[in-house]
């Protein structure tokens, strides 16, 4: 007998409506992720495939955690600080920022007024991994490669918990 686990989507937030953040959420929808899209601006011609849509970061709202989370902030300068707050309200278990590390560092001690250290240090940036990414699609890429990489490691690591005693006497 083989049996198959059918487990609910991972989830994708992706904050912003630069020509990244639509790479990103077509390419994690062909992945395979539900895929939330938040920009101010945006419809959901802006993020075809999406599953859902929201023009107010504070409005989206997730079902109880049973899946993963995954949030990129690809918002281009406009509302980078208002969007890595809304993204660290879900508790992602990855959050990238697409943005220089000097803007990066900006975004970072406006942050720390309203967010712990603990939850900017998690937050990573540059998003992805160095493929040399130029093109939106390529740093699309390059981000969720990164997501599958942390998602596998942390699906090997061994479990924390206590063996189970024997009751061999």
């Amino acid at each position: 007998i083989h049996i198959q686990p059918v487990l609910p989507p991972s989830v994708f937030l992706v904050y912003g409506g630069s020509p990244t953040a639509r790479a990103l959420a077509r390419l994690a929808k062909a992945m395979g992720y539900m895929v939330h899209a938040v920009d101010p601006v945006a419809d959901g011609s802006a993020f075809p495939g999406a599953d859902s849509v929201s023009t107010d970061p504070q409005a989206l709202r997730l079902p109880k955690p049973s899946a993963p989370v995954f949030a990129v902030v690809a918002t281009q300068g406009q509302w980078d600080e208002e969007a890595v707050l809304a993204a660290l309200g879900h508790e992602p278990d990855y959050l990238g920022v697409v943005a220089s590390p000097k803007r990066f560092a900006e975004m970072r001690g406006l942050l720390a007024e309203k967010a712990s250290e603990t939850a900017l240090a998690r937050i990573r940036n540059p998003a992805g991994l160095d493929l040399g990414a130029q093109a939106p699609e390529e740093i699309a890429l390059s981000i969720l490669a990164e997501i599958v990489k942390r998602r596998h490691e942390a699906a090997a690591q061994p479990s924390h918990e206590a063996p189970a005693s024997s009751a061999a006497e």
